[in-house]
């Protein structure tokens, strides 16, 4: 039985995924949205204080220029441009910000952009017949360089936890999204921690490698948007709900974006998945979502689960090939 330790309470893997409801949860906006919110609006009072004093500062500066001749009255003109410019920018950046962060709290879901930005990686721990069968012949674990390095050779390296580039390439390309919000709200985490917290929004990286990808496929085993299809040779393919089936092609890969409210009560909670049937899969996904989650939320708004399926071309991972919505 896997467990997940909930606020000082034991619960089972099937409780955290589909247990019962708790009565006292806020479908209003919850209380870190309002923190947020109290200090923006004590920072605007300063922004708007300090913008209107270099409005009045410039307008000093411009009558003044007119009292005096070439070249000091350009000089009181280049002054007061400047002075307004400083004093009218931190105000523009503030509404900015603000304008920037209810909108990706609308599709993101308020969770993840108001409290923390939970971006989930797999990891993963050599097999334990490896390790047997290198204890059992006295060898340390080691590893090679890749043949672009300049320094090609094997050697020891201390790493308990291994992670796949291509999730943390994927990682790095979702969190430059929310830079211009708040440089300190992401949050990395494994796969394995954001199970063990339950209650959380997480945006995840990787298909099968990924708990957070069957913790998704279990929570919503009766409607879920799409299934994972074993095909031979240790592939997958995805099946949506409405039976079309994707797969990777010689030409292009597949990847898949998904948005699930796992709680209905908690009105911003948001589970995302960002993923490839391939190595090339979860880096593409992620940048079409950073580039059109716009797009995405006019398509299907803010409340609807929907499920995106992704194909962008082998030779170039940045070409998008097509994209087929599925939200019921």
């Amino acid at each position: 039985m896997i467990e997940c330790q909930n606020h000082g309470h034991t619960v089972t893997r099937n409780e955290a995924l589909g247990g019962d409801k708790r009565s006292d949860k806020q479908s209003n906006r919850t209380q870190w949205e309002g923190v947020t919110l109290e200090l923006f609006r004590r920072a605007l009072p300063r922004r708007i204080a300090l913008a209107a004093f270099g409005i009045v500062a410039c307008t000093v500066l411009i009558v003044a220029s007119a009292a005096v001749r070439d070249p000091v009255n350009e000089f009181f003109v280049a002054l007061a441009a400047t002075v307004l410019a400083a004093a009218v920018a931190p105000l523009v950046v503030t509404v900015r910000r603000r304008l920037l962060r209810r909108e990706l709290a609308g599709f993101f879901g308020s969770e993840l952009v108001w409290k923390e930005l939970n971006l989930v990686y797999p990891e993963f721990v050599v097999h334990d017949d490896v390790m047997q069968l290198l204890a059992r012949d006295n060898q340390p674990l080691m590893y090679d360089k890749p043949d672009t390095s300049a320094y090609h050779q094997a050697r020891h390296i201390d790493v308990e936890r291994i992670v796949a580039s291509n999730d943390i390439e994927a990682l790095l390309e979702v969190a430059s999204m929310f830079k211009d919000v708040d440089e300190d709200i992401s949050t990395f985490a494994t796969d394995g921690r954001a199970f063990e917290k339950c209650e959380l929004s997480f945006i995840s990286f990787g298909l099968t490698s990924n708990d957070c990808t069957f913790m998704y496929l279990d929570k919503h085993r009766e409607k879920k948007l799409f299934e994972i299809i074993e095909l031979s040779g240790g592939e997958v393919s995805l099946r949506l709900a409405d039976s079309r089936e994707f797969r990777n092609t010689a030409d292009a890969d597949c990847s898949v974006i998904v948005r699930y409210a796992p709680e209905k009560d908690v009105s911003g909670r948001r589970w995302f998945l960002v993923a490839g049937l391939g190595p090339r899969g979860t880096p593409a996904a992620a940048r079409f979502l950073v580039k059109n989650w716009r797009v995405l939320r006019k398509t299907v708004g803010d409340e609807k689960n929907f499920c995106v399926v992704v194909q962008t071309s082998v030779a170039n991972i940045k070409l998008v090939r097509g994209h087929v919505i599925y939200a019921p």
